[in-house]
């Protein structure tokens, strides 16, 4: 969609290059050197790994990242390797790289939450338009990520009664009602109400209820 700020998808895509982290986890030295080049041209900080338990005992699980997985390796395989990043809670996109006849096992990963899969030999633009796409999707979990760290925070300062105020808030409860559920006066909620909003740093009731949505959402998907 144009944006009518000439470079401004550009800037965009040179801002996730200089963000995201591309792993390649790969047994095969060859296949490792062949990405590393192939993304480092572009200007991707790559991060090879040679096995499934070296990227695990590595990798940063709090950066921006997407990964390139071969499928079959010695030890833990690639579709282990998800398994364990999915029971941890590790949201990063994975592009599985597999050859023809792994492709059923490339579906079941994509069937157990993988972004996509490149069947080899894949080509060079292929390869580059698959990691672009998980890095903008990695980008985007981080950012939200944050958004609901920060959410967070600031709900943990709450006391126990401005916690009681803000529910009530978001059920769209006038303060009259607010005050007769909590059996307290009008005052006194309005003083929590205008702590809430200060706290949890929103201008409105409509942000407040779509922060609180969004940190439940999370929640519920865990």
């Amino acid at each position: 969609m144009p944006t009518g700020i000439p470079g401004s998808q550009e800037n965009s895509d040179r801002s996730i290059v200089s963000q995201c982290i591309v792993y390649i986890v790969d047994d095969l030295a060859t296949n490792r050197l062949h990405l590393k080049e192939l993304l480092s041209r572009e200007g991707w900080r790559v991060v090879e790994y040679e096995s499934a338990q070296s990227f695990l005992d590595g990798f940063n699980p709090d950066a921006p990242a997407c990964i390139l997985l071969d499928v079959r390796m010695p030890g833990m395989s690639g579709l282990t390797l998800q398994k364990l990043l999915n029971e941890r809670g590790v949201a990063i996109p994975i592009v599985i790289v597999t050859a023809h006849a792994d492709v059923p096992m490339a579906i079941t990963a994509m069937q157990a939450g993988a972004f996509d899969f490149i069947e080899r030999p894949a080509s060079n633009d292929l390869v580059l338009d698959n990691v672009a796409r998980a890095a903008e999707e990695a980008l985007k979990r981080y950012e939200t990520t944050a958004r609901l760290n920060e959410v967070r925070e600031r709900f943990g300062q709450l006391s126990r009664r401005e916690i009681d105020v803000l529910e009530e808030m978001i059920k769209g409860e006038p303060n009259k009602r607010i005050a007769y559920t909590l059996s307290i006066s009008e005052r006194t909620v309005e003083v929590h109400r205008a702590n809430v909003m200060r706290k949890m740093d929103v201008r409105s009731l409509a942000e407040l209820v779509r922060l609180m949505m969004l940190v439940r959402q999370a929640d519920s998907a865990q």
